[in-house]
């Protein structure tokens, strides 16, 4: 639909080349996600997890598409995979649309 965007939850797995080839418009200003799960504990990044769920909460995001399986992660002290926050906003506002080898694609609850 007109003002549909999609937000992408991946920085090495595709998301964005597929939403370039479907001409699908970012959700929020993070069009990776790896900004969010190191230094975790830096306040600089808890507060840039704040600003991208309300960015994500507030705007016209009518699908996200999450890369899971052998996604790259960073690891080591201080890094984490979980992003609890997130993952409660998904489970509320949307509904698993489509699940494929490597992605979940979510839509918003009407």
């Amino acid at each position: 639909n007109a003002g549909d965007t999609v937000q992408p939850l991946d920085f090495t797995g595709g998301a964005i080349h597929a939403m370039l080839l479907a001409k699908a418009e970012i959700a929020t200003p993070y069009p990776y996600d790896i900004l969010f799960y190191y230094p975790v504990s830096s306040s600089y990044i808890q507060n840039l997890r704040q600003k991208f769920l309300k960015s994500l909460n507030e705007g016209n995001c009518r699908f996200v598409i999450s890369i899971v399986g052998d996604r790259q992660w960073i690891s080591g002290p201080d890094s984490t995979r979980d992003f609890n926050e997130l993952q409660i906003l998904l489970d509320s506002q949307y509904r698993i649309a489509l699940e494929g080898p490597g992605y979940i694609l979510y839509e918003r609850h009407p």
